[in-house]
């Protein structure tokens, strides 16, 4: 019996250290060369708890972030022009803060979030030329602050043709802004939405021909503006 006892003290003790939360401050990943040595640079680094930015015209792959399980602040992911996919953050099940996903023009969708179930604030997802879709986000069922697909003030997603990947969200407490997205041509995607806290503003998908997928949502708690669609 005491040997048992030794041996799971020995298996607890070993997870602990091996899965551990690290960078209270943060970090920015701005070169490939970074990503690549992460895990030499923080070991057994598991949940990085502050804000995290990867952005570098160099990185080509995040392979070197796998063993990571969370972000507690938020998640930028911004103008890498050499990344086509996500490889690496398949094992992300959480963002404390904002998501904000924008510039990467090779990646078409977000199927690596497989396991992503949680984002505690903002999502933002425009300016991206190759993404066709939003297939991976099917985890997230309530976001907790506003839902932005393009934004009108700078620009939306050109090649995105389905909201696909939002299919489980039944609750934005924000407000949901859909905007400047030219070959979306329906809602399909979003019919289990329910309510909006905030506003709605649907606007600039010149595409946009019906509303179908959101016979659902019954509740906007703030604005309503559609228009300059094809609506």
């Amino acid at each position: 019996m005491k040997k048992f006892s030794i041996l799971i003290y020995l298996l607890l003790s070993s997870f602990i250290i091996l899965s551990q939360p690290c960078l209270p401050d943060g970090i920015t990943f701005s070169s490939q060369n970074q990503i690549n040595n992460f895990q030499v640079n923080y070991p057994n680094c598991t949940e990085i708890e502050g804000d995290v930015t990867i952005s570098g015209n160099d990185i080509s792959n995040l392979i070197g972030l796998g063993m990571l399980t969370s972000f507690g602040g938020d998640l930028l992911i911004e103008n890498n022009s050499s990344l086509s996919n996500m490889m690496g953050l398949e094992n992300i099940e959480s963002i404390g803060g904002d998501f904000i996903f924008s510039g990467n023009n090779l990646i078409s969708n977000f199927s690596v979030f497989g396991n992503l179930a949680s984002i505690g604030g903002d999502v933002m997802i425009w300016g991206n030329n190759g993404l066709n879709s939003l297939t991976g986000l099917e985890g997230i069922t309530v976001i907790n602050g506003s839902l932005y697909i393009g934004m009108l003030t700078f620009t939306g997603n050109p090649s995105l043709t389905s909201l696909n990947g939002l299919n489980n969200i039944s609750t934005i407490n924000g407000s949901l802004y859909i905007e400047k997205n030219n070959v979306l041509s329906s809602m399909a995607g979003l019919d289990t939405l329910e309510s909006i806290g905030g506003g709605f503003y649907l606007q600039d998908n010149h595409a946009l021909s019906n509303l179908a997928g959101l016979e659902d949502l019954y509740v906007i708690g703030g604005a309503l503006f559609i228009g300059f669609n094809d609506v």
